[in-house]
């Protein structure tokens, strides 16, 4: 048995021996270098096995290295004389992916997209002895464990050492200089910044002290970086940090203190990661990515710190991290100032200066139950405070001023606001809700206790909930009524607010006499049915009047201009639309999703994109309303759209400069229309009745009923109206149309679509003169000059008879005009508005006019007569100065009391223009006194404005003829009325006249 025993021990022991052997005879050394049997490391890495050693010459090698294999690379002779670049600089140059790898001795550069050394997954891994440059990240490690860093040198990197979710690395004597961010762990796992880190480590010549497992320890003021791990009683105090990841880093640490401590140039000035009960004062954290950053860290308190000029936050409060109190810090000039995020509860922020912030001030993000008070937020780009997804959150005494918005509520319910002042922001204050939440009932969101102890501009703020039959008094500065009825808003003057009247189910509330001004929107209704709104202005408002959801209301006599849409319909429906003027908006009415509303007697002017854009919207009536926009060139514009909506009925509406109207009835197919004043090309032997409207239309008929104004052209004209299309450069004519001479309308089923145009035979001379004149024509003066069909030109007035806009009318030879400014109203002499000019020249003159008068031919008669305006208008004259040389240019009036009456008179010599101003229409013409006469002709100074003003414009516009006259006729005019002219001159000679 003992025998047995020892052969078996015998031969155990000889095998193990020949196992030993047979594997130290597999760990190969495998030489890389020019005279070795590989060339480069690739080739030799790709025959290596487990355990071998590749051992690397003297040299300049350019590879990329995936490492899968468990090998030792080492330099035959230091990184001084091994050098590798990458052969592509967007990949790493040493890529190691598994465990039990050595890495030592080499010059390693230019990985300038990638890392020179990666670690990912992998353990036991020693990197030492080298020299790392000019990459993008020097040495990076990822979800690695137990790996060695030793004796390197690394600079000019982006990044110098990171260990990103590793644990339990060992870092000594390594040099890191003149990266951006020297050395750095990156984590939100507490466990993975337990690490060995050596004092004998040095960033830009400083220490790094990593502290693990300490209590009570003075961070000396040698320090370069300082990480707390699982420690207590830390004080880090009168150092200054820079180009690290994290400055001063608390990880799991508490009842610590950071005082008089400045940190620059890092990605988190402060970092503080599961650390409660600490003390942060008097930091200075500048030009970092976060200043001071507190992350699942609560009760800590941060005061009296200054944090600028940082790229992100200057103090973020973030993943759950509650109960601290940041006060009396000052957060100036970074993309948001305070940022709390993600949970963070119950903190208190007081008395903090946040001032010209790129984003916003303070943002609450997924935050509630905080306190912010006494807090100062000025200058900031977007909103002092913005309060989002975050509940019962208390805002007391904060001053926002100079903002874009001053304070901002969205989607958050229950927050408090108290004595909380708002002034010189663009937009002050407002309660908004996000589109998913919209339809939640009853408007949790919109729940909030805000009295009228909060102003905006010095007026007070409104905000009610549950209010029946309240009249709001006329101090208010913004209007929120929430579930509310009969709400009477009126004599209120409303700017600068995110919304200025806001109703959320609120019902039978009425707006009147209110004026709103550059607000995001004028007046916003979400539910809010049977409103009555009337003698409202708004202007300069992203959305003038907005209803969501927001049924028969009524809405009469507003005003609204500037901004992106006028009135928007959202799901809103039966609602009627009277005498609203809309213009310079985007759009100036839309309707979406949103049935049986009317629209009547309004007026849309000069809007950019739209007039009335009208989606997936059904039984819309449009009756009476105008739509001018022909100034707008842009191919996309059109005055009225209609898209995938059903039976919406237009009655005369009117386009072009309110020449030409129209109607027809909207099918579920896309329909357009853009009218045009004028066309490039024209008809020979045609006039163009009332302009020119484009028409895209996917259905395959329409049915339109074209108007026309018959005013100023005969029955023999009349009867030869005909609608033409353009098609290509020529005009067609439309078949199949029906035209009605006694109500004035073409009729035609539309089979193809363009532009379009009505047009009339050209006449042949103007209309003759009287009998008498005919029987003198061999005495012809210019004066004699006559024609029944004068200058007929439409006025942009709403019903009120106000001139939307400033207008200049010329006659058809443009020798004499009118200057109109916007706001003037023109009645006529039974206080009816006047929406049309005629301007003549008048068949015969008072017996007491000059003779040269006569012969000037510069008489005008305006019309309609008995026109009168609310304030003076210019008119101008036109003159050859040749004909005045020795005489004074004065326009005068005629009246059939005393006669012809002087106007104080301004003459422009060089440019042969007379101007004066008028307040009523009558006969008017240009005399001339000679200039010793000492006639009144000097113009009053109060007039010289608006005379200056016509002489700048006249020449830039004019309101086209609206019957077309051309030159051709007035030769033939001219010659008939220089015949009659001279006879009348004869025959007042031979009655002694002259």
């Amino acid at each position: 048995m003992i025998t047995m025993k020892t052969h078996f021990f015998r031969y155990s022991f000889i095998l193990l021996l020949l196992l030993a052997c047979a594997n130290a005879s597999s760990a190969a050394d495998l030489l890389v270098g020019s005279d070795q049997r590989y060339a480069n490391i690739s080739s030799a890495l790709a025959n290596a096995n487990n355990n071998d050693v590749i051992i690397v010459g003297d040299g300049f090698y350019q590879e990329n290295l995936v490492i899968g294999k468990e090998v030792k690379i080492l330099s035959e002779n230091g990184s001084s004389n091994t050098f590798i670049q990458p052969a592509f600089p967007d990949e790493h140059i040493f890529n190691i992916t598994t465990s039990n790898i050595t890495i030592s001795g080499f010059n390693i550069t230019g990985a300038t997209n990638a890392k020179a050394v990666y670690i990912f997954s992998a353990a036991n891994c020693n990197i030492s002895n080298n020299e790392i440059s000019a990459s993008d990240k020097g040495i990076y490690t990822e979800d690695s464990t137990d790996g060695i860093l030793r004796n390197n040198t690394i600079h000019s990197n982006y990044m110098g050492i990171t260990l990103y979710n590793s644990t339990d690395f060992t870092l000594k004597n390594n040099t890191m200089t003149s990266n951006d961010y020297n050395f750095g762990i990156i984590s939100s796992f507490p466990e993975c910044y337990v690490h060995n880190v050596a004092i004998s480590n040095r960033v830009d010549g400083k220490k790094i002290y990593y502290l693990t497992d300490e209590a009570n320890y003075i961070v000396p003021s040698d320090a370069g970086q300082v990480y707390a791990v699982n420690s207590s009683g830390i004080t880090v105090k009168d150092i200054a940090v820079s180009n690290c990841l994290d400055g001063v880093a608390f990880v799991n640490t508490s009842n610590s203190e950071i005082r008089n401590v400045t940190v620059s140039d890092t990605d988190t000035g402060i970092f503080s990661l599961k650390s409660d009960f600490n003390l942060i004062y008097n930091v200075t954290a500048g030009t970092n990515s976060i200043g001071i950053g507190l992350y699942r860290s609560g009760n800590n308190i941060l005061a009296n710190s200054t944090s600028t000029n940082n790229s992100r936050h200057g103090i973020e409060v973030s993943f759950e991290s509650s109960n601290n109190t940041l006060a009396n810090s000052t957060t100036n000039n970074n993309r948001i100032g305070i940022y709390l995020s993600d949970g963070s509860e119950n903190n208190t922020l007081a008395d903090n200066t946040v001032n010209d912030n790129k984003g916003n001030g303070i943002s609450s993000l997924d935050c509630d139950n905080n306190l912010l008070i006494n807090n100062s937020v000025s200058n900031n780009s977007i909103s002092g405070m913005y309060i989002i997804f975050s509940d019962n959150t208390v805002l007391t005494n904060n001053s926002a001023s100079k903002n874009k918005k001053g304070i901002f509520i969205r989607s958050s319910k229950n927050n408090t606001m108290i004595h909380n002042i708002m002034t010189l922001n663009d937009l002050n204050f407002g309660i908004d809700v996000l589109p998913y939440a919209e339809y939640m009932l009853p408007y949790a969101e919109y729940i909030h206790d805000i009295n009228t102890s909060n102003k905006v501009d010095g007026k007070r703020i409104y905000y009610l909930i549950d209010e029946a039959d309240y009249i709001v008094p006329s101090d208010a500065g913004q209007i929120y009524a929430i579930n509310s009825t009969n709400v009477t808003i009126r004599d209120i003057s409303i700017s600068n607010a995110i919304s200025g009247v806001t109703l959320v189910g609120t019902n039978n509330s009425y707006i009147d006499n209110v004026t709103i001004s550059d607000c995001d929107d004028g007046i916003y209704f979400r539910d809010a049915d049977k409103s009555s709104i009337g003698n409202v202005t708004i202007s300069d408002c992203d959305d003038g009047i907005y209803f969501r959801g927001a049924d028969k209301s009524s809405i009469d006599n507003v005003t609204i201009s500037g901004g992106y849409s006028g009135i928007y319909f959202r799901d809103a429906d039966k609602s009627s639309i009277d005498n609203v003027t809309i213009s310079d908006c985007d759009d100036g009415i839309c309707f979406w999703e949103s049935e049986n509303n009317s629209m009547t007697n309004s007026s849309l002017y000069e809007n950019r994109f739209y007039g009335i854009y009208v989606v997936d919207s059904d039984n819309n009536e449009f009756i009476g309303n105008i739509i001018n926009n022909d100034n707008r060139d842009i191919s996309y514009y059109k005055d009225i759209i209609f898209y995938n909506s059903d039976n919406n009925t237009v009655d005369k509406i009117a386009l072009a400069e309110n020449r030409q109207q129209i109607s027809f009835t909207s099918d579920n197919k896309s329909l357009s229309m853009k009218g045009a004043d004028s066309n490039s090309v024209t008809l020979s032997g045609k006039t163009n009745l009332n302009g020119y409207v484009k028409i895209n239309c996917d259905s395959s008929n329409l049915n339109l009923t074209y108007y026309y104004d018959d005013l100023g052209i005969s029955a023999t004209e009349e009867s030869s109206i005909i609608l033409y299309r353009l098609s290509g450069s020529e005009w067609t004519k439309v078949s199949d149309t029906i035209l009605d001479t006694d109500t004035n309308y073409v009729l035609v089923n539309l089979t193809e679509f363009g532009t379009f145009g009505l047009f009339r035979d050209a006449s042949s001379s103007p209309e003759s003169v009287s009998e008498s004149e005919h029987s003198n024509s061999d005495d012809s003066s210019l004066a004699a000059r006559t024609r029944s069909q004068g200058t007929v030109a439409d006025l942009p007035v709403n019903s009120n008879g106000e001139i939307l806009r400033d207008t200049i009318i010329k006659s058809s030879d443009a020798t004499t005009a009118l200057s109109i400014s916007k706001g003037t109203k023109a009645v006529d002499p039974q206080g009816n508005p006047v929406n049309k000019i005629i301007v003549t020249t008048p068949s015969s003159l008072p017996a007491d006019t000059p003779a040269e008068v006569v012969q000037s031919g510069l008489y005008y008669d305006f019309g309609p007569d008995g026109t009168t305006f609310s304030r003076d208008i210019g008119i101008s004259i036109e003159f050859d100065p040749d004909d005045f040389k020795n005489r004074i240019p004065v326009i005068c009036t005629y009246t059939s009391d005393d006669g012809w009456i002087a106007l104080e008179t301004s003459a422009d010599r060089n440019n042969g223009r007379a101007t004066a101003m008028i307040s009523h229409f009558s006969l008017y013409a240009l005399f001339g006194e000679d200039a010793g006469t000492g006639s009144q002709t000097i113009l009053a100074e109060s007039a010289k404005e608006n005379i200056s003003y016509l002489h700048e414009t006249a020449d830039e516009e004019a309101v086209e003829d609206k019957n077309g006259f051309v030159y051709l006729y007035w030769i033939t005019g001219i010659a008939i009325i220089l015949i009659v002219g001279i006879l009348l001159i004869k025959r007042k000679k031979s009655e002694g006249d002259f």
